[in-house]
Formats: C-alpha cells, sequence, structure tokens
C-alpha cells in the first residue's frame, strides 16, 4: 500500500478482475457523483491535528477541488480513462494542454492547471446548481472528524507535535 497520486488505482466493473494475492482497497463507485458543467471534482481539504488525547483538530475553510480533464462518463468503454474518473493532479497533468475550453478549471480565471479554490466551486454550487453550501460544509467537517476519531486510538501521544493532513473528498449528487 502506501501509494499516492493515482499510482495503483484502478477503475472496475467486474469484482472477478480484482487479485486478492496483495493487500487492495475496495470501494463501491459513485455513479451519480455531483458534477460541475459535467466534470467529475473531488475536495481537498485539509485539517490541523494539534492534539489526538484530548482530540483537538482545526480545519482550513480554503481549500480547493480537483477537475476532471474530461466530461464524465458512466459508459462502459470509458471505464478504463482515468481522466475521466480520477482526479488526482498527477494523472490530470498529461493532458491539461487538451482540457476543453468550458472546463471550470480554465473557466473559472484562476491559475491552477485542474484546481480551483473551495470559494469559487461553492458560488458555483450554490448559483448554479441550488446546493445548500453550509449543509455540505457542516457534512465535510463531520466527516473529517469521523476519519480522525477512527485513528486516533492508534496514534501514538506527542507533545508539542502537529499533524497536517490533507482529505481528498467526492460528493455524491442527487437523483
Amino acid at each position: 500500500m502506501g501509494l499516492s497520486r493515482g499510482r495503483g488505482i484502478s477503475v472496475v466493473n467486474d469484482i472477478g478482475s480484482i487479485s486478492y494475492s496483495e493487500q487492495v482497497v475496495l470501494q463501491r463507485y459513485l455513479m451519480n457523483p455531483l458534477l460541475l458543467d459535467g466534470y467529475k471534482f473531488d475536495l481537498r481539504i485539509y485539517v490541523l491535528v494539534t492534539s489526538f488525547q484530548p482530540l483537538e483538530a482545526f480545519i482550513y475553510r480554503e481549500g480547493f477541488a480537483r477537475m476532471s480533464s474530461e466530461k464524465f462518463s458512466t459508459n462502459p468503454e470509458d471505464i478504463k480513462n482515468k481522466t475521466i474518473h480520477l482526479t488526482n493532479s498527477s494523472i490530470q497533468k498529461h493532458v491539461k494542454d487538451k482540457m476543453r475550453a468550458d472546463n471550470p478549471a480554465q473557466t473559472s480565471g484562476e491559475k491552477g492547471g485542474n484546481k480551483v479554490t473551495l470559494s469559487y466551486l461553492w458560488g458555483r454550487l450554490r448559483e448554479d446548481l441550488g446546493v445548500d453550501t453550509k449543509k455540505l460544509w457542516g457534512e465535510v467537517c463531520d466527516l473529517c472528524l469521523k476519519t480522525l476519531v477512527c485513528v486516533e486510538d492508534s496514534v501514538p501521544n506527542q507533545p508539542n507535535a502537529f499533524e497536517v493532513s490533507g482529505r481528498a473528498v467526492g460528493v455524491r449528487g442527487c437523483g
């Protein structure tokens, strides 16, 4: 394990194609993700943990969203196209010159490759899609807290130390 930047991630439509000879993390794919202009995105949220005993954490409000470079598709022929399904910058950087002009990462006016700020994303979700972004932010904070609670017993007490960690969060669509 210990992989990052999209390495080792596969999107499959048949669980029988999974190799059990090595450790894997298997998760159900969101078939109806929340999309922005037809593009999949995830949220990158930063959390500062100053103590695990007692748990004390601070969530930075201005993270960013990573956009896919191609419009979302559930077409079985597109299942292996990582630039549709994964938003990792290390995957998207290989096609950044081919990013469509209607991609939110291009239309936002921000200069961040395949990224947009959370404030830009919140505004678009609120205005264009009617998403209650205050409620969504509360759910993101709850999710971050739950991930910390899951690991707090396994983190050794380290006085005068802190941990900054990033969380990638996918968002499910409605309907």
